[in-house]
């Protein structure tokens, strides 16, 4: 903090692609909002687990959320994109982390989603 206190917290990283901000919302002024391309924020973070987080998604082509939003749920989610190379949207499956491992995720549903994503590409604008 600005005061030098240290506070922990929860880190949950969403990466997207804002063309615009509203002027006013309801929390505006509680915090400080910066605004970086994906590599200039990894860059910056000071927490190089973070920076690799970042760095990651993209060349990784998928993401995986391992108990980190809901305690029991693991995730792992494809881009969709146009025939444009253009990310439109995102396909996922989620599972009970008790049953199945993150490298099984990746080992077993990555395949399946990257395939069906590619199906989707002709079809979209």
């Amino acid at each position: 903090m600005k005061n030098g206190a240290v506070v922990a917290c929860e880190v949950r990283v969403f990466p997207l692609k804002v063309k615009r901000q509203q002027k006013s919302w309801p929390e505006r002024g509680q915090r400080e909002i910066q605004w970086f391309s994906r590599a200039k924020a990894a860059k910056v973070v000071k927490e190089r687990a973070l920076g690799d987080i970042i760095r990651s998604v993209r060349s990784d082509g998928f993401a995986i959320t391992d108990e980190e939003l809901e305690l029991g749920l693991r995730s792992i989610a494809v881009p969709v994109k146009t025939h444009q190379n253009k990310v439109v949207a995102a396909m996922n499956i989620g599972v009970q982390a008790a049953r199945v491992s993150a490298a099984e995720m990746i080992h077993r549903f990555l395949p399946i989603l990257q395939e069906n994503a590619g199906m989707l590409a002709p079809l979209l604008r």
